[in-house]
Order: structure tokens, then C-alpha cells, then sequence
């Protein structure tokens, strides 16, 4: 990771060790012991690899440097899976390379931002550089307040870079809910009813809500159950990437989900019979979620006037 000269080599063996070590962290979680720092040779590493900044891509070093998405930790992780000491473990390897390498990260997230009135490129080197210093936020967030991703929302001018400042904001919601409703707003309005802007808006905070809040995203104005792509930017991200409110213990968000893809099976019966797929990975959690996720399964399957799509995907995913 921090020697190879190959930047897809750098990469891989960045993502392996990352991936590697939050799910050891993850492993101690689950089992309630208290989470140990990461392994010496992560950190050296990762500093190494922030301090070859201007010496390689920067949109290839942003990736080298960003942890691996919990969709492919959760797809990882052995049998059965902990939903939420991943979450858990992940946050806590984030956190803790960014307090030990905090002053370089504040130092290139500064190089790299623009000079006030500084000409908008959409070139190969101004999308590095942008990838790169939204890398170092999402690290800085883990530690900081909202100030520093506050301003970069309110200076920028580039939807990419307010969208990342405003994820972050979102992220720290519950502690800063004034700065997050702010940014939600204002980013709102300046999508100005761009249709995948809005579904941006609307992923970034069905990743973060817990259930109500989520549901709440359904009743809004812009929201309807017929556009497939404003569906799956509310209901497939809250299934897919929003772990902690998806698997709580109730089981509320599999009894949720259940509800929607039979409501949606009504309107698309491919798309229900998408969602209704995120079922069949049961098997791989523990005991209480697999039952949950395999009761709800029963329950899609024999609902009355069920699509032959949802129904074939429930019935095989119950064997």
C-alpha cells in the first residue's frame, strides 16, 4: 500500500488491509469486548500514502485512502453477520486514523481547496483534486464538528462538493440537527427540481434516518412510488446501505420494506421483485434476524394477488 508504484496495486492492497482490519474490529464487537486500536501497519501506511499526495493521481488516491463501503464489508464478513458492529467498527477505524493523522489531513484538505472566485474545470486534474478533498472531509468529520464541511458547503459553488459537505453534515445530524436541516435545505433548493439531484437529496438522508425519518421522505411532495428511480433512492438505499435503522433488533425496518414491496408490486413488479431480493441474504445473519428476514418472506409470498416475479424470488429464497 504505501511502496508499490502501481497505482492499482496500491489500491487493492489498501482496500485488503482496511477491509482486513474492520472486520477484526467488527469480530471484537459483536463479541462485546471493547474495540483495540488499529494495527500499527495501517496507520504507517495510510500516512505514507496521504504524504504521496502531488507525486500520483489524486482521484486514484482517494480511492486508495477511502475505507471499503459497508455493502462490500458486509458481503465480507463471515457468518453470521453483526450489522451493527460493522457500522461500529467501521466508524471506529475512521476515527481513529483521523485523530492520528489529523494535522496532514487538515493540511491537504487546505492545499487542495480553491481560492475564493477561482474558475470552476470539469478537467481531469480539478475532479482529482475535488475527489481527494472530499476524501480528507469524510475523514475530518469523524473527529471535528460541522464547521469545516458548513463552509465548504456554503463557498462552493460545485453540486459535487456541496453534496459531499452536505452527506457529512447529514452524518452528524443528530448532534447538529440546525446545521444539517440548513444544508438540506439550501441544497434543495438549488437542485431546483433537477430530477437526479433530487435523488441524490433524497439518498443521502434514506442512507443516515432512522425508520421515521425515512418514511417521512416518502410523504414528500417530490417523492412518488411510480418514478423507480426516485423509489430505489429512498427504499433501496435505506435497505442497502443504511444498516444500523434496516437490521434494528425490533425488526421494524424487514416489516417495512415488506410493506413496500407489496405496495410496489402493485405499480412495478420487477422493481418489488428486486427489493423483495434483499430478503434472501437471511441466512447469513444471526439466528433472531434470519428469522425475522425469513418471516417476512412468508409473509410477501403469501400475500393475496402477489406477482409471479415477488413470488417466485420469495419462494426461492425461503429454501
Amino acid at each position: 500500500m504505501a511502496y508499490d508504484t502501481d497505482s492499482f496495486n496500491r489500491w487493492e492492497a489498501a482496500q485488503k488491509l482496511a477491509m482486513k482490519v474492520v472486520l477484526a474490529a467488527a469480530a471484537e464487537s459483536s463479541s462485546g469486548a471493547e474495540l483495540s486500536e488499529p494495527p500499527v501497519a495501517l496507520m504507517e501506511a495510510f500516512g505514507k500514502t496521504l504524504a504521496s499526495a502531488g507525486t500520483t493521481d489524486n482521484s486514484l488516491l482517494a480511492y486508495t485512502l477511502a475505507l471499503p463501503a459497508l455493502s462490500e464489508l458486509s458481503d465480507a464478513m463471515p457468518v453470521p453477520v453483526d450489522p451493527l458492529a460493522l457500522v461500529a467498527a467501521r466508524k471506529h477505524v475512521k476515527k481513529a486514523l483521523a485523530t492520528t493523522h489529523h494535522d496532514a489531513l487538515v493540511a491537504l484538505y487546505d492545499e487542495l481547496t480553491p481560492a475564493p472566485g477561482a474558475p470552476f474545470s470539469i478537467d481531469g486534474e480539478a475532479m482529482g483534486k475535488r475527489a481527494l478533498r472530499n476524501t480528507c472531509l469524510d475523514f475530518l468529520n469523524s473527529v471535528d464538528g460541522p464547521a469545516r464541511a458548513k463552509a465548504q458547503f456554503d463557498a462552493s459553488e460545485c453540486m459535487t462538493d456541496k453534496l459531499s459537505a452536505m452527506a457529512g453534515l447529514v452524518a452528524m445530524g443528530k448532534d447538529h440537527p440546525a446545521e444539517r436541516d440548513a444544508s438540506l435545505a439550501k441544497f434543495y433548493e438549488d437542485a431546483d427540481a433537477d430530477a437526479l439531484v433530487l435523488n441524490k437529496w433524497f439518498s443521502t438522508q434514506a442512507g443516515e434516518f432512522d425508520l421515521e425519518g425515512v418514511k417521512k421522505l416518502t410523504e414528500h411532495p417530490d417523492f412518488t412510488w411510480s418514478n423507480p428511480n426516485r423509489m430505489r433512492s429512498v427504499v433501496s438505499v435505506f435497505a442497502g446501505a443504511n444498516l444500523c435503522s434496516f437490521h434494528a433488533e425490533d425488526g421494524s425496518g424487514y416489516e417495512y420494506l415488506a410493506e413496500v414491496v407489496v405496495k410496489i408490486d402493485k405499480i412495478n413488479n420487477q422493481a418489488a421483485a428486486r427489493l423483495c431480493g434483499v430478503f434472501s441474504l437471511w441466512k447469513r445473519f444471526d439466528e433472531k434476524r434470519g428469522a425475522m428476514m425469513k418471516a417476512q418472506l412468508e409473509v410477501i409470498k403469501n400475500t393475496e394477488g402477489v406477482s409471479k416475479d415477488v413470488y417466485e424470488i420469495a419462494s426461492k429464497s425461503l429454501v
